[in-house]
């Protein structure tokens, strides 16, 4: 899609082809200037079968693939997967899964740095709610130069768990969340 008509139609058309084919899809991010005169807008994002954003954040980098998801408990994991689509054994606990200290039913999404650490943003606190980033050494263990313990974050009132990650030119992270009330505008932190 272009970047003027991407922000209205790449979710709902996607979930439409979930629905009519009952059936997940899985669309990569298809953004930025492809030339000068083409920009592109679209969301790495999972949707299930029924429609719905399954809350996977999927990213890849240098061969391998991050997937960041919400369990059935609430809690924010992250996942890297081999070119074969196995899951890493040789990153995290040794079965290339991490739990997060992140919290939420929320959209969780990942992002690599340069660098090889993974940030991971979900929930903060104990319902889920506020911004929670989680940075991973590039071995898949918290990262104690990151706030000490790894994790980081702005708790707001109503403000949903971090959904979208960004970070700019001179290394600040951004989180994106959302509103949990219906007025008001949305909340971000740096």
């Amino acid at each position: 899609f272009t970047a003027f008509t991407g922000p209205f139609h790449w979710l709902p058309l996607l979930r439409a082809r979930a629905i009519e084919n009952q059936a997940w899809v899985v669309a990569p991010a298809q953004v930025g200037r492809h030339n000068p005169d083409r920009r592109s807008h679209g969301e790495t994002v999972v949707i299930d079968d029924s429609g719905v954003d399954a809350g996977m954040g999927v990213t890849t980098a240098n061969g391998v693939t991050y997937v960041a998801y919400s369990d059935f408990g609430g809690h924010v994991n992250v996942a890297r997967l081999t070119l074969q689509g196995d899951l890493d054994a040789t990153w995290g606990g040794g079965d290339g899964m991490v739990e997060t200290s992140l919290l939420g039913q929320n959209r969780a999404d990942v992002l690599v740095l340069a660098n090889g650490k993974v940030l991971v943003a979900g929930g903060g606190n104990a319902s889920g709610l506020g911004l929670g980033v989680v940075r991973l050494t590039a071995a898949g263990v918290p990262d104690t130069t990151f706030s000490g313990d790894g994790k980081a974050v702005r708790t707001a009132a109503n403000v949903g768990g971090g959904q979208q990650l960004a970070v700019d030119a001179t290394g600040r992270i951004y989180v994106a969340g959302n509103r949990e009330q219906v007025f008001g505008p949305g909340d971000m932190a740096r």
